[in-house]
């Protein structure tokens, strides 16, 4: 077996000859990698890593550097970011009002770089027999907040509640068209990253999420099925509570587990909260 067929049989729950892995080390703000050199006396234990799942770069450049400003940058939905902090901090937020009159979704040609395509048929033809991922960044939650800043999202899901159902639903038509100018290429899943959990249950609880975010959810995921290629999510908190509904509506793989987060959680404040 190559590590794409293991891959695909480990989604559909059958037997491999050994469990492929996948293993990476956030170098920006860890030392784990030199500390490993230490300990196996080199860097030969890093050409040992054969990593099963191997990812597409995303689609966009990302943030823009404003040269004249120095510590900022913005993205292309007009957030103005800190970028000199890790994470980076929001200065700016594109909707400083919860509204969207006036304003204006990329298109998606801004979406997609020129090269992207023609980078990614590269990596992928370069290395045959790989589970190939393609991914998008921010996930419709994610945006929501990166739009609006976090405080102010979440008032919104609870104090506007009109406008914030609007914001979700005109970014998950944006994500639509970003998935669709992708899915020509011949990967073979497509990487979701949305987090909407925290430590103890679902940040905007579990309720409005099945109103807000679980339909849109559910048409991106059949879209990617319809290509035929297996839906992933990376979500971090704890989604105990609203596991089964993803599997309800197609997610085929769930990363990653948090053993710190909680396994089970109602969260009663967002929930009973009319």
């Amino acid at each position: 077996m190559n590590n794409k067929q293991r891959v695909i049989s480990q989604i559909k729950h059958q037997e491999t000859d050994f469990i492929p892995y996948t293993l990476t080390f956030d170098s920006g703000s860890s030392d784990i990698e030199e500390r490993l050199d230490q300990k196996y006396g080199g860097p030969r234990w890093r050409s040992r890593l054969d990593n099963a799942i191997q990812y597409l770069p995303l689609p966009t450049a990302g943030l823009t550097v404003d040269e004249n400003a120095g510590l900022y940058a913005h993205d292309l939905y007009g957030t103005t970011w800190q970028v000199n902090l890790r994470p980076h901090h929001i200065v700016q937020p594109a909707l400083k009002e919860p509204s969207l009159v006036g304003y204006h979704f990329p298109t998606i040609a801004e979406c997609i770089d020129p090269g992207w395509e023609a980078e990614a048929r590269n990596l992928m033809a370069a290395k045959p027999g790989y589970f190939w991922v393609a991914q998008i960044g921010f996930g419709l939650f994610e945006r929501t907040w990166t739009l609006r800043g976090f405080d102010n999202a979440l008032m919104d899901v609870s104090l506007n509640p009109e406008f914030y159902e609007e914001l979700a639903e005109r970014l998950a038509e944006n994500q639509m068209e970003m998935i669709e100018a992708m899915l020509g290429l011949p990967f073979d899943g497509f990487l979701f990253s949305d987090d909407w959990g925290y430590q103890d249950g679902i940040l905007i609880g579990a309720r409005r999420w099945r109103k807000i975010i679980k339909p849109h959810m559910r048409r991106l995921y059949e879209r990617v099925h319809r290509a035929g290629k297996f839906t992933l999510t990376h979500i971090c908190g704890s989604v105990a509570e609203i596991l089964p509904d993803l599997i309800e509506i197609g997610l085929d793989v769930y990363e990653s587990v948090q053993p710190e987060a909680k396994t089970a959680r109602r969260t009663i404040f967002f929930d009973d909260a009319g």
